[in-house]
C-alpha cells in the first residue's frame, strides 16, 4: 500500500478516505488498514532506505568524486 501512494503521490490521509477504505476491504478482506500516521511512518523509512543505497552506490560508482 506504502508504494501506491508513492508512486501517485497521494496525500498520507487518503487512506483513510471511506472508499479507499471499502475498496480494499473488498480487495483484501484481511487487510489491517494503517493510519496516515503509519503511513508517513512507513514511507519515511523507505526514503532513509533508499537514500543510504544512493549515497553507497554513488560513493562505488565516483570512487572519490562524492564526499561522505
Amino acid at each position: 500500500m506504502t508504494k501506491i501512494i508513492i508512486i501517485d503521490e497521494l496525500p498520507f490521509r487518503f487512506v483513510e478516505n471511506v472508499g479507499f477504505q471499502l475498496m480494499m476491504s473488498v480487495c483484501c478482506s484481511t487487510l489491517n488498514m494503517p493510519s496516515r500516521i503509519t503511513m508517513a511512518r512507513d514511507i519515511y523509512h523507505v526514503y532513509v532506505d533508499e537514500r543510504i543505497k544512493l549515497k553507497e552506490y554513488l560513493i562505488h560508482a565516483c570512487k572519490g568524486c562524492v564526499r561522505q
